[in-house]
């Protein structure tokens, strides 16, 4: 996953963009539906008995944690940007 870079640009935008979707009925059916496809795949990766498929299910997890991570924290790392952004710069 993209990792969020500090002070970047691009990043305040797109938590920005999660934050005024965050209260969007569809959203959050959506952010719900990635949450229950990461559960699946964690039970998954400990059932299955190939080894590579159980490591693939293993980062399909974690990528989708991460991504959970990333807009639940939107609007505190948004706001925390703000607040360290150089005077004049907001």
């Amino acid at each position: 996953m993209i990792k969020p870079q500090k002070g970047s640009v691009f990043d305040e935008k797109i938590y920005k963009a999660i934050i005024n979707l965050d209260k969007n009925e569809s959203f959050i059916m959506l952010v719900e539906w990635i949450g229950q496809s990461m559960v699946k795949n964690a039970m998954s990766s400990t059932l299955q008995k190939d080894d590579v498929m159980s490591r693939w299910l293993q980062g399909r997890t974690q990528e989708l944690e991460e991504l959970l991570g990333y807009i639940r924290n939107a609007r505190t790392s948004y706001e925390n940007m703000q607040e360290t952004k150089p005077s004049g710069m907001i």
